[in-house]
């Protein structure tokens, strides 16, 4: 069951955080309790399953990565671990996801991909087709044209009325 505490620690959490060193900092302060026990709070709901995960949401473009791709890739062989390692490994590859092949589409492994420009993101593309010959004989590039959405989960309201 979720106290008072908890639902304001989550209503902070689902919003954009300040970006600061200590982002808890003042809503600590303004429920007077410690940074530890929100952070502690925020494990527990992680550990408990009430939320999967906490992570940042990055705006590509704001950040200067204007050239996006998702590349999926046809994994051979029973080797979508290892392939998958590499991609993991190279900082160009924000996301990452195993896939079932079906019939008329044998892609297995999803990658998305980011890159400042074209240019750079083709040299990353022949180093990733490079490096994954030995796995793959097939991929396809599909490039971000635009953006319709990216917001941060939302759990419950802040005029919790009903």
């Amino acid at each position: 069951m979720l106290d008072a505490i908890d639902e304001t620690v989550l209503l902070f959490a689902q919003g954009d955080l300040p970006l600061m060193p200590r982002p808890y900092a003042d809503l600590a302060r303004t429920i007077e309790i410690s940074e530890e026990e929100i952070c502690s709070r925020l494990r527990r709901f992680n550990e408990s399953g009430l939320i999967r995960r906490f992570g940042a949401i990055l705006r590509h473009d704001k950040a200067g990565y204007r050239a996006n791709a998702m590349v999926v890739w046809k994994i051979t062989g029973g080797k979508q671990d290892e392939a998958a390692a590499i991609l993991a490994k190279d900082d160009a590859v924000s996301h990452l996801y195993s896939r079932p092949a079906f019939p008329g589409w044998p892609c297995n492994l999803f990658s998305m991909l980011h890159a400042r420009d074209e240019n750079e993101l083709a040299g990353i593309l022949s180093n990733l087709r490079r490096r994954l010959s030995q796995y793959s004989d097939a991929n396809r590039v599909f490039r971000s044209i635009r953006e319709f959405k990216k917001t941060s989960m939302k759990y419950f309201a802040e005029d919790n009325d009903d």
